[in-house]
């Protein structure tokens, strides 16, 4: 098997290529890290919210209001809330510095303890997307506790009013209870007990998508086993191979060994500045390139099994370049997976680019090992999809159903 892989080697891996991939590779970079260092250096994925306030109403509750959201931990770890007139808030809109206004208007408190429900005027930044977005799901779970609370005191007062309480016993219980039952949910942070979320870690865009560009280009570079694969149908070389008894698993395993170690050399040209940008040891960067290497080998295997089960070239290169395609959409290295709706972030948890992400992030952030279960988990997937190959190639070889273009 050594001097198979050699030989795969040498027919895999153009040192020009290679050299002019890490070259466009660095300059890139480099450039990329002159112009915007200052932007994404230590800004994260979202940055802090700032909202502008315009209370129209000026009463106590408004004012209770507009605390209840200041004085809220979890909340103000997110936004910041700028006070004022609708002539200095629009004025700071205007300038780009806020990404909403919320404007409180006149007896909207009131409205809410007698089920008028009047609308608060809200009006997003377009210049600010992915805040806005993050923001108008904030509000709308406010929005929920608000209307169940409207629910449960429009009950109490439907029942009060059923058993003839009198009129102002009515409106007194029913505004002590609105009052209550609204601070209770505004304050609902400190009702519940907090667990931190264990995904990905705390991190930068610049590190994110340097994970995320380092894992799609080993999924499409692992595609390159296919033309090594056909290009040993068409000249015999399987069949040579063969006939001197040599290992079909040995084989299989030749070509992804080459096809992997040519895609972490192509990667590593990424991986270096990123490397040297963030002062990685050496260690922390050798395991940085296993990592690229299983990842590599795990494309790999996928992608022979699709060339042996399709039998031709060019379909299998279709179907693997759409494969790899739809699974880097949902697994996160187009759109950062934490900016992704809730249902798609549970979807790409299936995929191997979303763990692949994660173990680099961790990597390169240095905030923790490597988990050992996703690696054990990538290993069992690799050998499956090894074993399957080269066992369903014995099935065709002895049935002759190979065609190439």
């Amino acid at each position: 098997m050594r001097y198979l892989l050699i030989h795969d080697l040498k027919r895999t891996i153009d040192i020009k290529r290679t050299l002019a991939f890490g070259i466009a590779a660095l300059l890139s970079l480099f450039f990329f890290v002159q112009f915007f260092s200052e932007d994404m250096a230590e800004k994260r994925l979202l940055e802090t919210l700032h909202i502008g306030i315009v209370d129209n109403e000026e009463s106590q509750l408004s004012k209770m209001l507009i605390d209840s959201f200041k004085t809220n931990d979890q909340f103000t770890s997110l936004v910041t809330i700028i006070v004022g007139t609708s002539e200095t808030v629009g004025a700071e809109y205007d300038k780009g510095h806020l990404t909403a206004v919320i404007t409180i208007p006149p007896h909207f408190t009131d409205s809410l303890l007698h089920y008028r429900n009047d609308a608060l005027d809200v009006v997003l930044n377009p210049s600010h997307p992915i805040q806005s977005m993050v923001l108008e799901e904030m509000l709308r779970s406010y929005s929920d506790y608000i209307k169940s609370v409207d629910a449960a005191t429009y009950g109490l007062y439907k029942t009060l009013e059923s058993h003839d309480y009198p009129r102002e016993e009515q409106l007194q219980i029913n505004d002590l209870y609105s009052v209550e039952m609204i601070s209770m949910a505004l304050g609902r942070n400190r009702l519940f007990s907090y667990t931190l979320i264990d995904t990905f870690p705390s991190t930068t865009s610049i590190v994110y998508f340097g994970a995320a560009i380092i894992v799609i280009v080993a999924a499409y570079a692992s595609t390159g086993i296919l033309p090594l694969y056909f290009g040993d149908l068409k000249t015999h070389c399987l069949q040579r191979h063969l006939t001197i008894h040599t290992s079909l698993l040995g084989w299989v395993l030749s070509k992804l060994t080459a096809t992997s170690i040519h895609t972490t050399l192509l990667c590593c040209m990424l991986a270096l500045p990123l490397g040297l940008y963030f002062k990685l040891g050496l260690i922390q960067f050798g395991l940085l390139l296993f990592q690229v290497f299983l990842v590599s080998f795990l494309f790999s295997a996928i992608t022979l099994m699709f060339g042996i089960v399709l039998k031709r070239e060019s379909t299998a290169t279709i179907a693997s370049s759409l494969i790899v395609f739809v699974l880097g959409l949902v697994g996160g290295n187009f759109i950062p997976l934490p900016l992704m709706p809730k249902t798609l972030q549970d979807t790409s948890a299936f995929t191997p680019n979303y763990w692949a992400i994660r173990t680099l992030l961790q990597t390169l952030s240095d905030t923790q090992a490597a988990n050992p279960t996703v690696l054990i988990w990538t290993i069992c997937l690799i050998l499956v999809a090894t074993l399957f190959s080269a066992s369903y190639l014995k099935h065709t070889l002895k049935t002759g159903g190979i065609r190439y273009d």
